[in-house]
């Protein structure tokens, strides 16, 4: 186990280096983050807004279908199952409309849009339940056990007397599943494709400067794999090496400016120091001549 721990952490190490000795990596991996951060968020918040939208559209449809009959009244309803059951296959021709129920005071569904429906006792959850205590229109998603999502919707059609009638519509949202996933493969392939480009436009301009100091180092005749490496123990990318030899070159050229310099001031120094022994020699010579002079007139005078 230890073992294991040592060479996990080994690893580790490794990534850890290279991520710190290669730029390329580093902003790659940056933009790649950026770009995927920004597209979630905008891809977040454009889903929520459009499956709102999408979403009240499809309980618009589904209210469509259950104010129909509330445009007759609870009455006229009550009064007509027969003929309203026998126009329910008009509506099966609808895809979405999974089903339409007419359930009377006693919960038992009396028109349905699925025949072997009609005689049921509906029964519902707690949550339900507590919808229809309210008596009022209310609108719900329910995922069944295939994990279809659907909108149920319950509309009450109310007696004179206060009892309670009610059209119930069962919507489903595949449609409106099946375009917002289409939008998330839309966006994932707009940000892979977004990042994509942005990567190959920094990877570009990154070869651009590793050309430039590539350029320079042959001017410079300086090769970086001589010595590569050999200034840190963090693994190195292309840029950081081009990066370094071209430091390397500078600090050689700085070094050598300044032996020329020292060079130039100790042969300044000797031309000086010559040009000084020179000149005591030419005043030697001069009054070397001088003196020749004077002793050969004084001996001219001497001999006449």
């Amino acid at each position: 186990m230890k073992a294991v721990e040592k060479l996990m952490t080994k690893k580790l190490h490794r990534i850890w280096q290279i991520w710190l000795g290669d730029l390329r990596l580093r902003i790659m991996v940056g933009q790649m983050v950026l770009v995927v951060t920004i597209m979630s968020m905008a891809c977040f918040a454009g889903l929520v807004f459009q499956s709102h939208i999408l979403q009240e559209a499809a309980q618009n449809r589904a209210l469509a279908f259950a104010r129909t009959f509330s445009a007759f009244g609870a009455a006229a309803v009550q009064e007509n199952l027969y003929q309203l059951q026998e126009s329910m296959p008009a509506l099966q021709k609808n895809e979405h409309l999974l089903n339409l129920d007419i359930i009377d005071p006693d919960r038992m569904i009396s028109v349905a849009l699925h025949p072997s429906r009609i005689g049921t006792i509906l029964t519902v959850d707690a949550g339900i339940e507590a919808k229809l205590a309210t008596r009022d229109e209310f609108s719900h998603i329910e995922v069944d056990e295939a994990g279809h999502r659907r909108m149920l919707v319950m509309e009450p059609l109310r007696f004179k007397t206060g009892e309670l009638i009610w059209v119930r519509v069962e919507y489903s949202l595949a449609q409106m599943d099946q375009l917002l996933r289409w939008m998330v493969g839309a966006v994932v392939g707009v940000t892979v494709l977004l990042a994509t480009v942005m990567i190959l436009a920094v990877s570009h301009g990154l070869n651009r400067i590793a050309e430039v100091l590539r350029s320079m180092m042959r001017e410079l005749n300086v090769s970086p794999a001589s010595w590569a490496g050999s200034h840190s123990e963090v693994s190195q990318g292309e840029i950081e090496r081009l990066f370094m030899a071209v430091r390397e070159a500078n600090h050689q050229l700085t070094v050598q400016q300044q032996e020329l310099r020292d060079q130039a001031d100790l042969l300044e120094r000797r031309v000086e120091e010559r040009t000084a022994q020179l000149a005591e020699a030419r005043d030697q010579a001069l009054e070397a001549t001088k003196l020749k002079a004077e002793f050969l007139a004084t001996m001219s005078h001497e001999i006449r």
